[in-house]
Formats: structure tokens, sequence, C-alpha cells
């Protein structure tokens, strides 16, 4: 169960590097987006936008860092050969797919937010497809 363990960490380390980031994109494209426009409106503390995005970011990542640290698990007990710079390729694999397939929905309609959705992503692939199995393999070097 190291590999849950691995991505319960992996998922709070990204919710607090992506929370800050997050915010500080909303309020930068606020003026020209108009779904921010109206979910963020001038008037809202930064504040309020960043309590609301901590909590949301900590579930969310934390969530799926647990469910991308079971898939680990499976992969591990059926495919370890490594790739692509992970010990498991094709449990990379998986998470470049899932990032591709969570992140294009929503960097392709908005199209002043492209840069700063791929950064995301890329920073997600990082955490999920490269630190975790690292992560995974520590700690059962550490508990032997």
């Amino acid at each position: 169960m190291n590999e849950v363990l691995a991505g319960l960490v992996c998922g709070y380390g990204l919710a607090l590097l992506s929370a800050p980031l997050v915010a500080v994109v909303m309020l930068r494209l606020r003026s020209r987006v108009r779904f921010l426009a109206l979910a963020v409106p001038e008037q809202t503390p930064v504040v309020a936008v960043m309590v609301v995005l901590f909590g949301f970011t900590f579930l969310l990542w934390t969530g799926l860092g647990m469910v991308f640290g079971l898939a680990l698990l499976g992969f591990n007990d059926r495919v370890t050969e490594g790739g692509l710079g992970s010990p498991n390729l094709a449990y990379t694999l998986f998470t470049l797919f899932w990032t591709a397939v969570g992140f294009a929905p929503v960097a392709l309609p908005i199209r002043a937010g492209r840069p700063y959705v791929a950064a995301l992503a890329a920073i997600f692939a990082g955490v999920f497809g490269w630190l975790l199995p690292y992560l995974a393999e520590w700690g059962s070097i550490a508990s032997s």
C-alpha cells in the first residue's frame, strides 16, 4: 500500500503548488474570459478565491493521487519494466493518457489560458507519472 500513500503525498504536494498558481491565473484571465468574469467578479477578495481553491484542490488532487496510487499498485503486479525515465513504463503511459484526456477539454475552449493549462498538465504528468512511482519504491525500501 506504499503506492496509495505515495499518491496521497503527491496529490497533497500538487495541491499546495497548484492552488496559488490557479488563483493567480484566474485573476489574470478574468478580464479576457467571460466565464471567469462571471464566476469571480472584480469585487471578490483574493483571499476568498484562495480559500475555495485550496479546499477544492486538496480534495481533487489527493483523491486522484490515491486513485493513481491504486492504479500503480495494479500495474506493479503485472508490468514492472521501466522506460521514459520511470520505473514503470505502462503506468507512465497510462498517466500521460489521462493527463491528455483530463486537460484537453479545459485547454481547447479557453484560448487565453492554454499556456497555463499546458503548464499545469505538465506538472500533473510529472508528479503523478514520474514522482509517484519513485516515491512508492522509496517507501518499500524504507519498510524493508
